[in-house]
C-alpha cells in the first residue's frame, strides 16, 4: 500500500492511495448496484452496512441558519443511484423521511473538474430524524470525525440553540482541520524522508 501526496491541475495538495491486489481480489471489481436482499431484510444488516457506507460516503452537518437557529441534517452523496434508492426505501420502512435528489448533473463544472457522473443525494433533515439515526449508527461507525459528529447531535435537544452549541461545532471543526493538517505535514515529512 502506497500513501502520498499528489497536487491537481490546480496545484492542490491532495492525498492519493494506490494498493496492488492479486487476482484473489477480483470480486472487488464487480460493483454491485442493488443491495442483497439478507441486507434489505435484516434491520441490524441494513444498519451495518449504511454505517460503513456512510463512513466513507456521507457527512453530518451542523449550521447556523439564522438569529439562534441552527440546521442539522444527515446527507449520503454518491453516484450510485440504485444504492441510494435502496438505502431511501428500508429507510422509509423504519420511520424516516429521507429526501432524494439528483444533487449535480454530469457534465458540470466543479472547482476540481468537469463531473463524469450523475451525483445523487439523499437526506435527513429533521432534527429528531438525524438524531435517531445518529443514535443507530453511531455504536457502529468507524469514522473517527463522524464519531465526533454524531455525539455532538446525539446531545442535541429540541431547546438547543446555536449559542448553546456553536462553541462544541467549532471546536470540532479546528480538530478536525489540525487532524488534516498533521496529516499533511506527516506524509511531506516522510516524503521527504525517501
Amino acid at each position: 500500500v502506497y500513501v502520498y501526496i499528489h497536487k491537481d491541475k490546480r496545484g492542490i495538495k491532495e492525498f492519493k492511495i494506490q494498493c496492488g491486489l492479486n487476482q484473489t481480489f477480483d470480486f472487488l471489481l464487480t460493483k454491485i448496484t442493488k443491495l442483497p436482499k439478507w441486507i434489505m431484510e435484516n434491520k441490524n444488516c441494513f444498519f451495518s452496512f449504511l454505517a460503513g457506507y456512510s463512513d466513507c460516503e456521507a457527512n453530518w452537518n451542523i449550521s447556523k441558519r439564522y438569529t439562534n437557529s441552527f440546521q442539522i441534517d444527515f446527507n449520503l452523496r454518491t453516484n450510485d443511484k440504485d444504492i441510494l434508492k435502496h438505502i431511501k426505501s428500508k429507510l422509509v420502512s423504519e420511520g424516516f423521511n429521507p429526501y432524494f435528489r439528483l444533487y449535480i448533473k454530469k457534465g458540470q463544472r466543479a472547482t476540481y473538474g468537469i463531473y463524469t457522473k450523475d451525483l445523487y443525494s439523499l437526506r435527513i433533515g429533521r432534527r429528531q430524524e438525524t438524531i435517531r439515526l445518529a443514535k443507530i449508527l453511531l455504536p457502529l461507525s468507524k469514522h473517527g470525525e463522524k464519531i465526533d459528529k454524531m455525539k455532538l447531535v446525539i446531545g442535541i435537544n429540541k431547546n438547543t440553540e446555536w449559542d448553546d452549541i456553536e462553541n462544541k461545532v467549532l471546536s470540532l471543526r479546528k480538530s478536525i482541520k489540525n487532524i488534516i493538517l498533521k496529516q499533511d505535514n506527516r506524509s511531506v515529512i516522510n516524503d521527504l524522508k525517501k
